[in-house]
């Protein structure tokens, strides 16, 4: 196995056999082990390898954690601090994100990840479309470990990931601290991040045996300008007013089943990922959210008391994707999207007859939205761009009326029809208009009219 990593065969080259045969006898039978070190060794010279296995001798004592933090204290510091972002916060995520929230902190930030990578101490993973950072559980806790240790008082570290430690800190405030990790759940006051003018990255997940329902009398009094990633569950409340948040990117409260209300989110200008499924509470959304024009995707199912969008959501010119599903309380989709250019997805399925939908310039919707619009959807009236009738509509007809033969016996004295009607003008994009009513007619007759 380590030769594997070191020289990419099974054996050592001509030279390195007595080299490799020691790394081996010091790392010991430990597979993550040999897979760092032997990627640690990888394209180094000779000379290299007698000066690193001197090192290797003097610093190991034989147990996992020197073995892997050899390679660690191998890196410069930029790459030891991006590890330690890594370990203590962006384990497991997406990598396009992570490079867009750490692009700004970290020169070639690319080029350092693939360093990572080639020493074993990431690796990247893909699934279906996407690409995700991994670590080890060992090295992540290799990473947290040294974040601890490294200051001796837990105010003075620069990322919190253990629960006493956090509960600590929050207590007392200090403004050293970037980011807070907790699994754990988070029992706060509502001046807990009075004192943390710094912090840039806050993550709160479940546990059953912290339930991480915020306990504050009130909403934050203090969140930092800084902040860059919220992503918190069994949340009740935010803060209250306007807060300067322009670097604001990540805001994920799914599952928090008794949030009611989100904060003026119009100085966020920069949110790039609004996540709020599960938020079983949710009345209604800030009136500006359609102002943050950055906006790609907006999750929202499983919001079943969400009854209606803000008008200003048609302002979302990046909106990409919008999730509605299971939002059974939805009574009005006020969704002009003469200004929605960029969306592409419809993941919802809309149960709630009398709705009107307006994707009037969505030229980028794909077939799958408009099969759902079109096809399963009890909404009143769909409005969309195209420049035909779908197959789907059967009965056809020019000018003003299209007749419906109906052969159903006995007749019923009313039954609903869908109808498509597509229309323009010269020099303007054509637009189609999808209308469901119901119709009442004689029990004699049958033929059925629609003009």
């Amino acid at each position: 196995m380590f030769c594997m990593y070191a020289f990419d065969q099974k054996s050592p080259k001509d030279g390195f056999y007595e080299l490799a045969h020691e790394i081996t006898y010091l790392v010991g039978e430990l597979p993550l082990g040999l897979k760092v070190i032997g990627s640690h060794f990888r394209r180094l010279s000779k000379e290299q390898w007698s000066m690193e296995v001197s090192r290797l001798r003097t610093n190991l004592d034989g147990d996992i954690e020197s073995i892997l933090k050899f390679s660690y204290d191998a890196l410069c510091d930029e790459d030891k601090d991006l590890f330690l972002h890594i370990a203590c916060l962006f384990n497991g995520n997406n990598i396009m994100k992570v490079k867009e929230i750490l692009a700004k902190k970290f020169k070639d930030l690319s080029q350092r990840l693939y360093v990572l990578e080639e020493k074993s101490l990431i690796y990247i993973i893909k699934f279906m479309n996407n690409e995700h950072i991994e670590m080890h559980n060992l090295m992540a806790q290799l990473g947290k470990g040294i974040v601890r240790k490294e200051f001796r008082e837990p105010g003075q570290c620069q990322f919190l990931v253990d629960y006493k430690d956090i509960c600590e800190v929050v207590s007392t405030n200090t403004g050293s601290v970037v980011g807070i990790n907790s699994d754990s759940g988070l029992d706060i006051t509502e001046k807990a991040f009075e004192g943390m003018p710094n912090l840039q990255f806050l993550r709160v997940e479940y546990n059953l045996d912290h339930p991480n329902i915020r306990s504050s009398s009130g909403p934050l009094t203090f969140i930092s300008s800084k902040l860059r990633v919220i992503e918190w569950c069994k949340l009740e409340k935010l803060w209250d007013g306007i807060k300067l948040l322009r670097n604001l990117k990540w805001m994920n409260l799914a599952n928090s089943e008794n949030l009611k209300e989100l904060p003026n989110l119009s100085m966020a200008t920069s949110l790039e990922e609004l996540v709020l499924h599960g938020c079983s509470s949710l009345v209604e959304l800030p009136s500006p959210i359609g102002n943050s024009t950055n906006l790609p995707t907006l999750a929202l199912h499983g919001c079943s008391s969400l009854v209606e969008l803000p008008s200003s959501i048609g302002n979302s010119t990046n909106l990409s994707r919008l999730v509605l599903d299971r939002c059974s309380s939805l009574v009005e989709l006020p969704f002009s999207g003469e200004n929605c250019e960029s969306l592409e997805k419809l993941d919802c399925s809309f149960c709630n007859p009398g709705i009107w939908l307006n994707f009037v310039n969505c030229f980028k919707l794909n077939q799958e939205a408009r099969d759902l619009l079109i096809q399963t959807s009890p909404v009143n009236m769909v409005v969309l761009p195209g420049k035909e009738i779908p197959a789907y509509f059967t009965y056809r007809g020019y000018g003003s009326s299209v007749t419906v033969k109906l052969y159903q016996k006995p007749l019923p004295t009313s039954t609903k029809f869908k109808a498509c009607i597509l229309f323009g003008k010269e020099g303007e994009n054509d637009v189609m208009c999808l209308h469901q009513t119901t119709f009442v007619y004689n029990k004699g007759e049958h033929e059925a009219g629609i003009q």
